[in-house]
């Protein structure tokens, strides 16, 4: 018995030789084109399509996988598709992805009949994202955040800022326009301490390109001062 199974994977393994540019799914054979990755600016999202046809004498069935990473090195599964494709009948696929900045490789896979994955087809997007080095620094003496970043094409930047329960309290359109490094202070005199989140968006493309969790913390005023103030509520000191 086992003579005879090693006899059928050698046989599959000369056929694989044979059709390098066949692919065999769990059940059937398919021929796989057109795979492809378009990002849909205006929609914020990316559209992935690609085209099987089955190619053998019998039904094939199985699944596809989509994955995509940040490196092309390191995949993430993104989505599985299950297909069932009848002789020479050609079929159609699309599935649409939130558009992420980090994540610019997008490739499609399968597992044949011997469990081994196959590469089917890949694409990388371009980066759209022009916001790049972004630090910031807090200056509590003078009550400033100081931002550093550089913009890695010709963009426009606005900074928001929310507070704790996520309401707009602030924004401003950022240094820059051209490629280059610039730097901005926020001011933040007159804002009490707390959690805050500073959003960058990207104006051409309105992506968001940057985000920073702020943990603003003021010191007490002296003893002196606090005497004439009224008590503080317990819901502000939790701040």
């Amino acid at each position: 018995m086992r003579d005879f199974c090693f006899l059928l994977a050698f046989i599959g393994y000369c056929v694989l030789l044979q059709f390098p540019g066949q692919t065999y799914g769990q059940y059937g054979e398919l021929d796989v084109k057109q795979f492809t990755a378009v990002h849909e600016k205006s929609k914020g999202r990316v559209t992935l399509q690609w085209q099987a046809t089955a190619t053998g004498e019998i039904q094939a069935t199985g699944y596809f996988m989509l994955q995509k990473s940040m490196d092309g090195k390191k995949w993430f599964r993104l989505k599985a598709f299950p297909y069932q494709l009848y002789p020479d009948i050609t079929e159609k696929f699309s599935f649409t992805d939130a558009y992420q900045d980090d994540y610019l490789h997008y490739r499609l896979v399968m597992r044949d009949g011997q469990g081994k994955a196959r590469l089917l087809g890949s694409s990388k997007l371009e980066r759209t994202r022009a916001l790049t080095d972004l630090s910031q620094e807090l200056l509590t003496p003078i009550k400033k955040i100081y931002f550093t970043y550089r913009i890695e094409k010709d963009r426009n930047v606005l900074l928001r800022l929310y507070d704790g329960i996520g309401q707009q309290i602030f924004t401003t359109a950022l240094p820059g326009g051209k490629a280059g490094g610039y730097d901005y202070l926020l001011d933040m005199n007159g804002y009490k301490p707390g959690i805050y989140m500073v959003v960058f968006t990207q104006v051409e493309e309105n992506i968001k390109v940057g985000e920073r969790r702020i943990e603003w913390l003021v010191k007490p005023a002296p003893a002196s001062q606090q005497a004439s103030k009224p008590p503080v509520s317990a819901k502000d000191s939790s701040h």
